[in-house]
């Protein structure tokens, strides 16, 4: 049996990567917003509705995304497919050689991605669950949203500051990295659990 405290730690890694990944579009323009609007040249407008487009997409594949869940044999593999597409979406968004409409619609299929990831996150937790307390796991699932939201932003917030706006992207793509691979180290872990 895989020890509690890996069960732990691997939720605990794949919700603070993909908090972190996901809060780049709500912190970054409300925290650094005149390093945004320069960076792309746009205006606040443009700026309001490429993130209103995100949210509407996030919101209309929620659904979506419970479907997808309940069907899935394996809820793990579509969180690493959606965080493998959103982190290929926000890396050609930071590229900076896009038309900021194909920004927008690169952002807003990453904001359908953060839709499809909810449900399968939250069934691969309650499959987590089933020897330990659910308590405690939701516990560590709270604790990787907090860092998630407490680090990202600092991280993103140095990058700009430093003089460096597309590293953000590539940061968030690297989150989307560690949420993989810490999906697939607790994939194998199972299997070995499985085998031996």
């Amino acid at each position: 049996m895989i020890p509690d405290w890996r069960r732990h730690l691997s939720l605990l890694c794949i919700i603070f990567a993909g908090e972190a990944i996901f809060s780049l579009p709500f912190h970054i323009p409300r925290f650094f917003k005149p390093t945004v609007l320069q960076a792309f040249d746009i205006s606040n407008t443009a700026l309001g509705d490429a993130f209103a487009i995100y949210g509407l997409t996030a919101m209309l594949s929620y659904l979506p995304g419970g479907w997808l869940a309940d069907r899935a044999k394996n809820p793990e593999l579509l969180l690493c497919a959606c965080f493998l597409t959103s982190g290929v979406l926000v890396v050609i968004s930071g590229l900076g050689v896009a038309p900021f409409w194909l920004v927008v619609v690169l952002i807003g299929a990453a904001g359908a991605m953060r839709g499809l990831v909810n449900a399968s996150r939250d069934v691969s937790v309650r499959h987590a669950a089933t020897d330990v307390s659910v308590g405690t796991l939701f516990g560590f699932v709270t604790m990787g949203y907090s860092g998630g939201q407490m680090l990202g932003p600092a991280l993103y917030g140095w990058l700009l500051d430093s003089g460096h706006p597309q590293l953000v992207f590539w940061a968030s793509a690297a989150f989307s990295t560690l949420a993989i691979g810490t999906m697939v180290t607790g994939r194998i872990w199972r299997l070995r659990e499985a085998t031996s």
